[in-house]
């Protein structure tokens, strides 16, 4: 019978004999969790260096469906769209 550790990837083979610690099903789940972690990191990391940023007093104004707000929203919300709002919830 042949030896089963002869077909082995020559990638891992490496890493067990730099840190047989690393073979473990914990290990490999540790590498793979700091690996997944990394790439997120790097990516939100280039996604918010390479966004446009243009702040400007027309973008900051509130949007809604193509309609300016035109009245504050400090007024009290009707409490008929509160119990339509929680109907529609349940």
């Amino acid at each position: 019978m042949a030896n089963r550790n002869a077909a082995a990837s020559p990638w891992t083979a490496a890493a067990a004999d730099a840190n047989p610690a690393l073979m473990t099903p914990t290990g490999m789940l540790a590498l793979y969790a700091a690996v997944a972690a990394g790439m997120v990191g790097l990516l939100l990391l280039l996604a918010g260096q390479l966004a446009p940023s243009k702040p400007s007093p027309t973008k900051s104004k509130s949007y809604e469906c193509g309609v300016s707000q035109e009245q504050t929203t400090e007024a009290r919300w009707p409490v008929r769209f509160a119990l339509v709002a929680m109907l529609f919830l349940i």
